[in-house]
Formats: structure tokens, sequence, C-alpha cells
């Protein structure tokens, strides 16, 4: 299982260097509540 923290995601959605890898996993990967929060801000 791949655990993403916020600048895995933030990768993905702004399309940087290694989102396509952060795509590839994240149908199986999960994200914690505390990197959510800093995804919210």
């Amino acid at each position: 299982m791949t655990v993403f923290d916020a600048s895995a995601l933030l990768a993905l959605i702004h399309d940087e260097p290694g989102a396509d890898l952060v795509a590839s996993e994240l149908a199986t990967g999960s994200l914690r509540t505390a990197n959510l929060a800093a995804l919210a801000r």
C-alpha cells in the first residue's frame, strides 16, 4: 500500500514531475487526515 503525503497530491493536481507515478498508485493508495488538512488550506 502507498501512503501519500500532501506534496505528492499537489504534484498530481498541478501536473508536476512525478504526477504520473502518483496517478498510477492512486487507486490503491491512502492519505492520512493530517495530509488532507494540508491540502485544504
